[in-house]
């Protein structure tokens, strides 16, 4: 345990930002589900399970703040429970990060795509081609 906290402390920056991520996005899910209130926001259609669940993250997000809040004071006399919620907040963060490199690996494969149509040697008929396409956008104007 005592590496656990070393490497924590080690990486502090990087274990608030991870706690950030993850608080942010509580705090973003109850604000899109309820009102200030706690009324579940006009539009949506009620639903126990989901209305729990964020519930249940929101009431942990007190947990999570704590910790974080012992992080910001160098306070590293962290529990087990603790230790494990910057680790959640850890995963979060990699999972979040993953989705966003697959999502971005797809848009470069889409715009090379795009780019080599775009940029390729034009055919012999180009000039009666582009005269086409000029009159059809006219045309749509």
């Amino acid at each position: 345990m005592i590496n656990k906290i070393y490497l924590i402390r080690d990486n502090r920056d990087a274990a608030i930002a991870a706690l950030n991520n993850y608080l942010d996005r509580i705090y973003k899910l109850t604000e899109d589900y309820f009102e200030d209130g706690g009324k579940l926001k006009e539009g949506l259609t009620p639903d126990e399970k989901i209305e729990k669940f964020v519930l249940e993250l929101r009431h942990d997000a007190e947990k999570y703040e704590n910790v974080r809040r012992k992080l910001i004071n160098n306070d590293f006399n962290l529990s087990l429970v603790e230790i494990n919620h910057i680790a959640l907040a850890f995963v979060y963060m990699v999972e979040r990060w993953k989705n966003e490199v697959k999502l971005l690996s797809n848009t470069i494969t889409q715009a090379s795509d795009i780019i080599k149509v775009l940029m390729s040697a034009p055919a012999s008929d180009t000039n009666e081609n582009v005269e086409k396409i000029e009159a059809e956008i006219v045309s749509e104007e």
